[in-house]
């Protein structure tokens, strides 16, 4: 930093926190966290701590596939999200279940658009599927099938 007469630079104060080291002037938010459009260096807590980021709709989820779907979950209020960390966090569900539910929603597009034709091993995919979804969400959610 430079002092008044801009000829001579100051040190910068700088403090230990979390591991890193920041200017004591730096600010920690930019913007305006009430307001929902800010930046933090710290986590700000959320008034009902992240679980409406990874809250189900509902008691029950829907196995369907659609067009361009490739983790074919609903609930209550629509197709949740496909990314593997969301569901991993938001369902409990294992790795290899994501893996290849995701495998079948491809494998479902691919005969959508022409590329391979329809088996019945899809539909045995998805029993097991289901099967294994129902067995990983045991006790906390329902799950149907609806081709």
């Amino acid at each position: 930093m430079l002092d008044k007469s801009g000829l001579t630079e100051t040190p910068v104060v700088v403090e230990w926190i979390h591991g890193c080291t920041r200017p004591q002037s730096a600010p920690l938010h930019f913007g305006d966290p009430a307001g929902g459009r800010h930046w933090s260096a710290e986590r700000i807590p959320v008034e009902d701590g992240d679980s409406a980021d990874y809250a189900i709709a509902g008691e029950s989820l829907t196995f369907s596939w659609d067009i361009g779907v490739t983790v074919p979950l609903w609930d209550a209020d629509g197709l949740l999200p496909e990314d593997p960390r969301w569901l991993r966090r938001a369902l409990g569900v294992s790795d290899g279940l994501i893996i290849d539910l995701d495998r079948w929603g491809r494998d479902m597009c691919r005969i959508d658009e022409g590329l391979v034709p329809y088996t019945e091993s899809m539909e045995t995919r998805a029993n097991d599927l289901m099967d294994r979804l129902r067995r990983e969400l045991a006790g906390r959610l329902t799950v149907t099938y609806a081709p």
